[in-house]
Parts: C-alpha cells; sequence; structure tokens
C-alpha cells in the first residue's frame, strides 16, 4: 500500500548502482518493461535512454503516485499498468528489456516477454541486508523475524541461479553495500512500510526500538544483489 511515508527519500533511495548498471546496456530504440515499478523514479531515470516503456505494479496508489511523478517529469514515452509481476498481460516476444527492483518475478513469464537474447535487469535484497538490526528482533514461532535472515548470501544468489538457469545466461553479477543512517522516527516508519521485520508493531516492538534508537537514530548496511541476465534464444536451449 502506498503512502508518503513509503517514498520519502529516506526510506526509498533508489540505488544509483541499478541505474548505472542498466544504462550502458540501453539504445533509443528500445523497449522495456518494469515490473514492481512502484512509483516509477527509477522508470524516470531511464526513460530518456528508450523507445518507451510499460511500468506494471499491482498497487492502484503506487501508480496514482506514478502519475504524477510522470507528469511532473514530462515523460511521454511510460505507460502504466495495474497487474502482477507473474502473470502479466502483455504479448510474447515484446520487450528488449525488462527491470525489476526489490519486487517478485518469475523467470518463466520474463522469458516469454523478452525479445531473442533480451536482457533481464534484476536487484534484490541480499539476506545480509540490515542484518544487525534484523537479528535484534529476535525470532518467533517461524524462526528469525528479518527478511531472508535464515538464509546465507551463498544461499540466496545460488537459489536465484538456478530459477534463472533454465531460461537465461547469468551475464553479470554484482553485490553492493552502503550504510544508511535514519531517524528513530525514520527507522520507524521504515520497519512499518516494508517486510524488513515480521509482523513488526511499533507497540509490541517498542522495546527493541527503544534499544536501536536510543542515540537517536540508528545507523545499518544496506546489502544487494544484482544481476544481469540474457534470454536463452528458444526453447530448445532449455536443459
Amino acid at each position: 500500500m502506498y503512502s508518503k511515508t513509503y517514498d520519502r527519500h529516506a526510506i526509498r533511495r533508489e540505488n544509483p548502482d541499478f541505474v548505472s548498471l542498466i544504462k550502458p546496456y540501453l539504445r533509443p530504440d528500445m523497449r522495456l518493461l518494469d515490473l514492481g515499478s512502484g512509483t516509477c523514479r527509477k522508470t524516470l531515470c531511464l526513460s530518456p535512454l528508450v523507445a518507451d516503456i510499460d511500468a506494471i505494479d499491482r498497487s492502484p496508489a503506487m501508480l496514482r503516485e506514478a502519475r504524477r511523478n510522470i507528469r511532473r517529469a514530462g515523460a511521454r514515452n511510460i505507460r502504466l499498468f495495474l497487474g502482477d509481476n507473474l502473470n502479466t498481460p502483455f504479448p510474447s516476444r515484446t520487450y528488449d528489456v525488462i527491470t525489476t527492483a526489490l519486487s517478485h518475478f518469475s523467470a518463466a513469464e520474463a522469458h516469454r516477454l523478452l525479445k531473442t537474447s533480451g536482457l533481464f535487469f534484476i536487484e534484490t535484497l541480499d539476506p545480509e541486508d540490515k542484518d544487525a538490526v534484523k537479528r535484534a528482533f529476535g525470532r518467533d514461532a517461524l524462526g528469525w523475524r528479518g527478511y531472508l535472515t535464515e538464509w546465507s548470501s551463498d544461499e540466496r544468489l545460488r537459489y536465484l541461479q538456478n530459477a534463472l538457469a533454465p531460461f537465461f545466461t547469468m551475464m553479470e553479477i554484482q553485490r553492493t553495500e552502503k550504510e544508511t543512517t535514519l531517524t528513530a522516527q525514520g527507522f520507524r516508519a521504515l520497519l512499518q512500510v516494508t517486510p524488513t521485520v515480521r509482523d513488526f508493531s511499533p507497540r509490541r516492538d517498542r522495546e527493541t526500538l527503544r534499544r536501536l534508537t536510543e542515540n537517536g537514530s540508528v545507523t545499518f548496511t544496506e546489502k544487494r544483489i544484482m544481476i544481469v541476465a540474457k534470454a536463452k534464444e528458444t526453447i530448445g536451449d532449455l536443459p
């Protein structure tokens, strides 16, 4: 669900490394699809470099804000669609490039949508993202409450590679990390609008919040995995 808090710069900064990874591959004649496009901040960074962009998200509120962002930016080559990344309404072999950032995706669906040798750009969280923060919230009946905390970084990468392998050839894998500091208020907002900690509650988790933000802010390390993959040419290439 979109809220102004979600889109605050301190909470939802676009990863400049991901945009920088994508840009050199783009050409003015390309068609691009952004899966889980949110409020289209990343999409707008890419729109001057391609012919047109289709952007899909399942949240009507996100798309309303995206429409406002597009109007303010004066972009004319972005179309918005309400829908699910895993089952899109688009024809097969439509796009030269697909991007997805911090969103669920289907490798099979991305392959269906891409033209021959089309490119798939993925940004996803490393399990060690915000690791110290997530572990501070401990466990519940399902295990660690932190998102992906049960996984190691290598396990996560192997999972992604195995999911992509039947449909794509891996071209690049990059890992990024950076230190981020949020105020106590900003940190609480982050936990409320993202799945960082399962079943987070400002009331039930107030003691952990107090400990983490006792100096008025909290600093953590953001870690992400970025992948560039090329679609295998035909179904006959699949194992």
